[in-house]
């Protein structure tokens, strides 16, 4: 059989294939103690596709599929379609959680900020436009999936949930890597990252501004 993508990618993952492999415990993680979902892009079709612990074994071809951001790193086949990644169809994988029959505390972090400053350089547009592909998608998305959750509760129950929907937006620092921020793992890069996080996560529990539903985290960088 002849390779449809004969163009492959400008870099190789294979030290991320055999890093992850030495980390991961792929027998806990589809053990169930952890409900995980991957997702990724059906090149051809354009459809998301979604991989979950709950119903699929996760292996680490799954993973690496989910990395495949052309043309940076190469797509993976998986019985028989070429998988790319899940940013290309949905950033946040969420709608597996807004189905659930049950009451949410959900937190959504976004790496991408929707709102920000007008650009003044090439470089800060090139990340602006990279920002807002990404974060309008994640906003738009979960608006009407909660839109649509809320009313198949009305229809069914009578009601509307008692849900707390947040979206935490991450903002990189100025050391970061600008519109590469995407591709920069550091351990400086992840060190921030982390560090960030929690100090959102603190603020989402007492300051937010409500919008359609869902509770917008914009803590300063």
């Amino acid at each position: 059989m002849i390779d449809p993508l004969r163009f492959r990618s400008f870099y190789d993952l294979a030290p991320t294939r055999e890093r992850l492999a030495q980390l991961i415990d792929f027998d806990r993680l589809n053990g169930g103690e952890v409900r995980l979902t991957i997702a990724a892009t059906d090149l051809k079709t354009g459809d998301a596709v979604l991989f979950e612990t709950q119903r699929d074994r996760v292996t680490l071809d799954h993973v690496m599929a989910s990395c495949g951001f052309l043309p940076e790193f190469a797509a993976l086949q998986i019985d028989g379609r070429w998988l790319g990644d899940g940013g290309l169809s949905m950033n946040a994988p969420f709608d597996p959680v807004l189905a659930e029959p049950v009451p949410l505390r959900l937190y959504v972090v976004d790496l991408f900020p929707r709102d920000g400053e007008a650009p003044t350089s090439l470089e800060a547009a090139s990340e602006r436009k990279s920002d807002l592909i990404m974060a309008n998608q994640t906003y738009q998305r979960l608006g009407i999936g909660l839109a649509a959750r809320q009313l198949k509760w009305q229809l069914e129950r009578q009601g509307v949930p008692d849900d707390a929907i947040h979206l935490l937006s991450y903002r990189p620092g100025a050391e970061e890597a600008g519109p590469e921020k995407t591709f920069d793992f550091s351990a400086a890069a992840i060190a921030q990252r982390w560090r960030a996080g929690s100090l959102d996560m603190q603020q989402a529990q007492h300051a937010f501004r409500e919008s359609d539903g869902i509770r917008l985290v914009r803590r300063g960088a």
